[in-house]
């Protein structure tokens, strides 16, 4: 998929083809079914995700002829629906991309050979190559979920030394698996897999951290939507009352630069994403017209936030290479740098921006690896690290 899609947050809508979804909103009857699909996109939907089969383990696992009988119908009707059905602004995806939330490669076979599926949403957490060489076969984009073991098993004991440590040593290798299957980077979508096989602290500490998935360049699916961490932490039994608990969710990703929600109620998810990425780029807007003041040139300010992603990370390679190109040396963006840093430490006082403070310790970071020489640079990487919290100690040994 373009990367241009993932410019702005997406909200991918769940319509449920089955008759025990956790959240109750399952059916089988295919019209029902389209019709809310239909509304979902006319809500604000960008990404249809349809399952045949819910990820509940105290239901047995239907057959896979049980799954495609049921998946099919849905998606031979889909082109008509797509065309036909109403946006709720212009920013969203049209028309809308259809995913299918599956995991057994006869599937995922299955349904890619129509030729209507866009993504598929693995929840089995890419065991072997099949689905992945299936998604490089057909060009549809793959999302890898982290999870323990087989689906519709359950994993309630799982226990983590370091939920992170693991994570991230999985999508290690299920990345390196996707690539040598034939996908490319902009097929390939992770998404940490909120409460499968974690417990409620570990599904917590993901939301916390859930921005060190940046690291590897890649989109971010965030599933939000009704999970039982919100229930556990509301004390909400019910999947219906945890709406405002998603919405929570959400804000949190936003401000992470997650890249797509997985939701059952789209408007709400929708609407709060418009106003929160309005909010965004209204404050980069202006952060970059202060730069402009303080650094009193326009082309420097500008470069040094497009450089950065919506977690504040810089993209190096682009970077490096706008530097060897560009009119100034790379000692010019060193003085620049420092020349704003007390304005930006003030800024991220004020907490208006810590993922450009995050940005800004990572262009320091760059240009001491480059072997720049200012003897400005330990003080200032020791300041930005105390101003963020550490002792002084701390942050000279950082």
């Amino acid at each position: 998929m373009n990367a241009e899609l993932w410019s702005r947050p997406r909200i991918m809508g769940i319509v449920n083809i089955n008759d025990d979804s956790f959240s109750g909103d399952g059916t089988l009857d295919v019209g029902e079914a389209l019709e809310r699909a239909g509304q979902m996109i006319a809500d604000g939907a960008d990404i249809i995700d349809i399952g045949a089969e819910s990820a509940r383990t105290n239901r047995e696992a239907i057959t896979i002829s049980e799954e495609i009988d049921r998946l099919l119908p849905f998606i031979e009707k889909w082109d008509k629906l797509r065309e036909k059905s109403k946006t709720a602004c212009e920013t969203q995806i049209t028309p809308a991309l259809l995913s299918v939330n599956s995991w057994r490669p006869e599937v995922i076979e299955a349904v890619l050979q129509t030729g209507k599926i866009d993504l598929v949403n693995d929840i089995g957490g890419l065991p072997g190559p099949a689905n992945a060489e299936l998604c490089a076969r057909h060009d549809a984009t793959l999302l890898i979920m982290h999870t323990v073991g087989q689906p519709k098993v359950p994993h309630f004991d799982q226990k983590y030394r370091d939920v992170w440590q693991e994570m991230e040593l999985f999508f290690d290798e299920k990345i390196a698996l996707a690539r040598k299957s034939g996908l490319r980077d902009e097929q390939i979508i992770l998404d940490p897999g909120i409460d499968f096989a974690k417990q409620c602290d570990d599904n917590l500490r993901i939301y916390r951290e859930i921005e060190r998935l940046h690291r590897y360049k890649l989109p971010i699916l965030l599933p939000v939507s009704r999970k039982t961490v919100i229930g556990d932490v509301l004390d909400l039994p019910d999947p219906a009352d945890r709406d405002a608990g998603t919405i929570a969710c959400i804000s949190r990703g936003i401000r992470a630069g997650v890249q797509v929600f997985r939701v059952h109620n789209v408007k709400a998810a929708a609407d709060t994403t418009r106003v929160l990425h309005a909010i965004h780029s209204a404050g980069l807007n202006s952060l970059i017209r202060e730069i402009q003041t303080h650094l009193n040139d326009t082309e420097m300010s500008t470069k040094f936030f497009q450089f950065l992603d919506r977690s504040g990370e810089v993209d190096l390679p682009a970077f490096i290479a706008h530097v060897d190109d560009s009119v100034y040396s790379l000692r010019d963006w060193t003085e620049a740098f420092l020349g704003f840093d007390e304005w930006l430490t003030k800024q991220l006082i004020s907490g208006r921006c810590f993922s450009k403070m995050l940005g800004y310790l990572h262009c320091c970071e760059m240009m001491i690896a480059s072997g720049v020489e200012h003897p400005e640079f330990q003080t200032v990487v020791i300041q930005c690290l105390t101003d963020y919290g550490f002792d002084p100690e701390q942050a000279s040994q950082a």
